[in-house]
């Protein structure tokens, strides 16, 4: 979901003349999408490599009810960024972030903490939030589900 949204916001200019016809200048906004909502709360530009290395972790929680569901959904991000780039992303629970980080779940961070309690439940059924923040990237999700409503 990452690399879509990241990669539909490049204006179709900078994929050739023949793409601007696809040129969406919201993707996140498409009807045909679950809900996403797009937030930049601060922190400078945010880097998955940087000279050919990993720039960036994928950081689950340490605890709490859904660290093995957060763990199997950063291993299938991993996967993907593996792949996309050529190098190996590193997953970290929320005690030993070294680095900037891509956050999936109720992490411990204060910034985090208080957008799952103030923010997600105002998210529509089957909704998604990507939120950049000054330590990252958080992705957080509503699937409907009491049980299991954040990713």
């Amino acid at each position: 979901m990452l690399f879509f949204v990241c990669g539909m916001a490049v204006p179709a200019e900078e994929r050739g003349p023949e793409m601007s016809k696809y040129n969406i200048t919201r993707p996140w906004d498409s009807k045909s999408l679950s809900p996403v909502k797009m937030t930049m709360t601060g922190g400078s530009d945010f880097m998955l490599l940087d000279k050919g290395n990993t720039a960036c972790e994928i950081v689950i929680p340490s605890s709490g009810q859904y660290v093995d569901y957060y763990r199997e959904v950063a291993e299938c991000l991993k996967r993907y960024l593996d792949k996309a780039s050529g190098v190996s992303f590193t997953i970290v629970d929320d005690k030993h972030v070294k680095q900037s980080g891509i956050y999936l779940g109720e992490c411990n961070n204060p910034f985090i903490k208080n957008y799952y309690m103030m923010e997600i439940p105002k998210l529509p059924e089957e909704g998604f939030a990507v939120v950049r923040f000054k330590d990252g990237i958080m992705l957080a999700g509503k699937d409907g589900q009491s049980a299991r409503n954040r990713i």
